[in-house]
């Protein structure tokens, strides 16, 4: 019954390149017993894709053309096949410039949720870089590796990864670890939340998280829909600084 619902969630050509083990994990939660109806498979299967849409689906675009720029070595049309990574794309230099100017340039960094980041690594200003980005899609993963063995100013590796599901132990020690908009898709479970803040600054010297400023809609957010995570950070005993560009908010913990 499991390989049959994996089968029917990875129909939609959205989610093929998602890995099947963490798909497996997602379905762990649920009774699979093999005499489920119609109706019941069919509600896993959207919950299941909801998920992964919050996660994952809801910020690609463009897939298929990344082989291609890829061989042309044009990273900044890779980056543009990412929702996220293009609103950025006018935005990194600032966003990297206004970090290490309270990080301080780092040796090693960590990014968790990475999708295309690492291809905005021209806009770093680093010349030496060992990084190590985590992230659910496999092919996302694949072509980061790539890019990290081609790039003489990095080493490291990409992991496909779950922040829902991971062990936030195996996660690599760190100058910054980076987590550019991942809790937008656990934004509710504030328990969570808190312990994988505590867990992470066990693992870096400084944790950078940021927020979108605007939904999907692309109807701005008032400000008090953050302010739970300022808040929890105060009562944690953590400081921050915090800094804004057109559609995101960063924290540097």
């Amino acid at each position: 019954m499991k390989n049959k619902i994996l089968e029917l969630i990875k129909k939609n050509k959205k989610y093929r390149n998602i890995s099947d083990d963490l798909i497996l994990g997602k379905l762990n939660k649920f009774d699979l017993r093999e005499d489920l109806g119609k109706r019941e498979i069919e509600g896993i299967v959207k919950e299941v894709r909801s998920e992964l849409h919050k996660s994952y689906g809801s910020f690609q675009v463009g897939k298929k053309k990344r082989d291609k720029l890829f061989e042309k070595e044009d990273w900044v049309g890779i980056i543009k096949t990412n929702v996220s990574t293009k609103e950025r794309l006018d935005y990194y230099k600032k966003i990297y410039s206004m970090i290490w100017e309270i990080t301080g340039k780092p040796r090693r960094v960590v990014d968790l949720g990475c999708g295309l980041n690492i291809f905005s690594f021209d806009f770093m200003g680093l010349n030496n870089l060992e990084y190590y980005g985590y992230d659910i899609s496999k092919d996302d993963i694949n072509l980061i590796n790539k890019f990290i063995k081609i790039n003489s100013g990095l080493n490291g590796k990409a992991y496909v990864w779950d922040a829902l599901s991971a062990d936030l132990t195996k996660i690599k020690k760190c100058d910054v670890l980076f987590m550019f908009k991942l809790l937008e898709s656990v934004i509710k479970n504030y328990k969570f939340i808190e312990k994988m803040i505590l867990d992470l600054k066990n693992k870096c010297k400084y944790l950078v998280v940021s927020f979108a400023t605007k939904k999907l809609s692309g109807k701005r957010m008032k400000y008090r829909e953050r302010r739970w995570f300022e808040y929890m950070l105060e009562r944690l005993g953590l400081n921050y600084r915090t800094f804004e560009v057109e559609n995101e908010t960063f924290y540097i913990i």
